[in-house]
């Protein structure tokens, strides 16, 4: 992994942003994790490898591998992770990226996601079938949604998950798989953030913009940004938004949804991820690119 080309943005509108690290993979990306508490970034490749980006910019970890991953997620503080790969399965892989375990899943997967301390792991199946893990052994619980869910993400200061389901259905369930709420955008759904408390959902809905949904379901109205919203990633308490658009625009919002910077990209973005003090924005390409940028906290 090495530096790379910094004039992969140019800023259009707003106060320009510090850039913190750039890294090239040099091979395409296939999944990325931010840890929250840590400040670190995982990223897989298209051929098996896997890196540890520090909060400095600074390669922590590296293994090579032959496995097909298609998802990673971390817990806050880079202690662990879980990744998926090839059709069907989960691996638990610890801080120095060596597999602790791996199980087989009965059906392929769609999506993983890890709860802060990385105790626990939920996997959603192309069947509709979604397990929680607490270790490499069987589910602790499994449950089933009408549709297959194919965004998923655990709830930080609640027992509870919070996922995104064919044709545009937001939903919440408890930990016994319990649904609390569904509600239905009525677009495509390119990707979903949420707040640290639950309170607010974010949803990249494409042409419909960002829509917004409260802890209950509710529709909250919508952030329009002049182009069609297909990634998006909010800081632990909401005060900070990056999304990005097919048009390869990004955004860094403000707390109101006011738009505080706007850059134009040379390639749509494949992941997003927001520091959870919102000081910055982690931004990964499909061409193997990923970087931070960083802005001062003025409120």
């Amino acid at each position: 992994m090495t530096s790379t080309d910094q004039n992969w943005y140019a800023t259009c509108r707003g106060d320009a942003p510090r850039l913190a690290w750039i890294h090239s993979l040099n091979l395409p990306l296939a999944a990325l994790a931010y840890c929250r508490e840590s400040g670190q970034v995982v990223a897989a490749d298209s051929r098996g490898g896997m890196y540890v980006i520090e909060r400095s910019g600074d390669v922590g970890a590296l293994a090579r591998s032959n496995e097909d991953f298609r998802g990673l997620a971390w817990s806050d503080d880079g202690s662990c992770g879980f990744a998926l790969a090839g059709e069907n399965q989960l691996h638990w892989i610890r801080s120095d990226l060596t597999v602790r375990a791996t199980i087989e899943l009965p059906e392929p997967s769609l999506a993983v996601t890890s709860e802060g301390f990385g105790e626990y792991a939920a996997v959603s199946l192309s069947n509709g079938m979604n397990l929680i893990f607490d270790g490499p052994r069987q589910p602790l619980r499994h449950f089933n949604s009408t549709r297959p869910l194919t965004h998923l993400a655990f709830l930080a200061e609640e027992a509870g998950i919070v996922a995104i389901a064919d044709y545009g259905i937001v939903c919440r369930y408890d930990f016994r798989g319990k649904m609390e709420w569904q509600a239905n955008t009525f677009s495509s759904v390119g990707d979903f953030s949420v707040a640290g408390d639950g309170d607010s959902v974010l949803v990249a809905g494409f042409g419909q913009g960002l829509l917004r949904y409260d802890e209950s379901g509710s529709s909250i109205g919508s952030y329009q940004l002049g182009g069609t919203v297909s990634r998006v990633a909010t800081s632990y308490s909401g005060n900070r938004t990056a999304a990005a658009t097919q048009e390869m625009e990004l955004h860094w919002l403000g707390s109101g949804g006011q738009i505080l910077w706007t850059g134009k990209v040379k390639e749509e973005p494949s992941f997003l991820a927001c520091d959870p003090w919102g000081l910055g924005m982690i931004c990964g390409f499909s061409n193997g690119l990923v970087a931070r940028l960083e802005w001062p906290l003025e409120e």
